[in-house]
């Protein structure tokens, strides 16, 4: 009998095992002792612990969750971008070398909100200033791979007897943004990148260039710490905002480039927007990973991808996960199986992030137990 993570990683490669896996982050659950709330999303006091504190308070929710539901997979990962302790942030970098004053704020998740970036006028702003720093000179770089080795040494004695359930850090995985960061790094506000891709299209592209390369570097000194990356989570969620021809054009070249710059790492694809006309691109990106949004039709997504792509999803965490009885769960769930399986590899998860606030007990059992009850192949891949 395969294990929930063994499970998702034949998934992940295409393959259809003995059986569909939930594989879904830590949220919190209502009703279940000691996981009322997530130390990493909801608690008050997040901004008040110290770097340590808050790795030893996640790992701990994490910890508990995946032994309170030994039958799923739990996704754990470390980000490299836009994630608090773990991210040098670029316009924090650039702002004091181009004479240059950027704010910000942390916010309960742990992740950094812009209020003013570096570029506030791109039709203005020269590009021809920015470039890639070099990190290894940069002094906060030991600082944030510390973080980093601190959290895989806790990870690696808590997740000792969670191995086949938990899928964390130790075992490769790495997230970042790629094209997105353009915003996360605090560069330029969304507005104006979207406005930019049709006005000042040379100037996004240079701010494309030096994210793109700024990423890469990052991931390869998250590689020193913490061994090579083999499964690669690229969450952008700007192509939602662009026709076919724009993220041929701003997106697929850059996202492919740190794809291939991790060549052997499954790669996998993060936006729960509205995006099927773009299935092709993801393809074309070099993904073989698909994080479904539950606006998709996963039957029509398939009509597009076929075999080539694993889906991931796509439950809803906004209205049914934390809303809707256990009934309407399983609902979503075998609709979700039935049409998500066709042809190719499928994991049973949201779509999108875990739900903000919670969910019930009895709905998160019912994704498990849909998955065992309408989740079975005839035959393993």
């Amino acid at each position: 009998m395969l294990s929930p993570y063994e499970r998702l990683l034949l998934a992940y490669l295409g393959k259809q095992p003995d059986q569909i896996t939930v594989a879904i982050p830590p949220f919190p659950v209502l009703g279940v002792p000691k996981l009322e709330m997530s130390a990493d999303r909801a608690n008050p006091n997040f901004l008040r612990w110290d770097k340590e504190t808050r790795i030893r308070k996640s790992i701990e929710f994490n910890v508990n969750f995946a032994k309170r539901f030994p039958d799923l997979c739990v996704l754990d990962g470390i980000g490299s971008g836009g994630h608090g302790d773990k991210s040098l942030h670029l316009a924090q970098i650039l702002a004091p070398k181009l004479g240059r004053k950027v704010f910000f704020k942390e916010s309960s998740r742990g992740g950094y909100t812009y209020s003013k970036p570096l570029i506030e006028d791109l039709s203005t702003f020269s590009t021809d200033e920015l470039y890639v720093p070099d990190l290894s000179k940069e002094p906060d770089l030991e600082r944030v791979l510390e973080g980093v080795e601190m959290r895989l040494e806790l990870e690696d004695e808590a997740y000792a007897d969670l191995e086949e359930h938990v899928a964390n850090g130790v075992k490769g995985w790495a997230s970042t943004r790629c094209v997105e960061d353009i915003i996360d790094q605090g560069l330029v506000s969304y507005r104006q990148f979207l406005i930019g891709m049709k006005l000042w299209p040379d100037k996004i592209h240079k701010l494309c260039e030096v994210t793109t390369e700024y990423v890469i570097e990052q991931l390869k000194h998250l590689e020193g710490a913490m061994g090579k990356i083999t499964k690669l989570s690229i969450a952008d969620h700007c192509t939602t905002f662009m026709s076919w021809k724009q993220a041929e054009e701003f997106w697929v070249p850059y996202v492919r480039r740190v794809n291939e710059a991790f060549r052997g790492a499954i790669h996998i694809y993060h936006n729960e927007g509205q995006i099927i006309h773009l299935a092709g691109l993801i393809l074309k990106a070099g993904f073989d990973v698909y994080q479904v949004g539950p606006e998709t039709d996963l039957v029509e997504f398939r009509e597009v991808v076929g075999n080539k792509l694993a889906l991931f999803g796509n439950i809803d965490p906004v209205y049914t996960l934390p809303s809707g009885t256990p009934e309407e769960v399983e609902d979503a769930c075998k609709q979700a199986i039935t049409k998500g399986s066709l042809e190719g590899g499928f994991i049973l998860s949201t779509g999108g992030g875990p739900p903000r606030n919670g969910a019930p007990l009895r709905n998160l059992e019912a994704m498990i137990k849909s998955a065992e009850k309408y989740g079975k192949y005839s035959l393993s891949a």
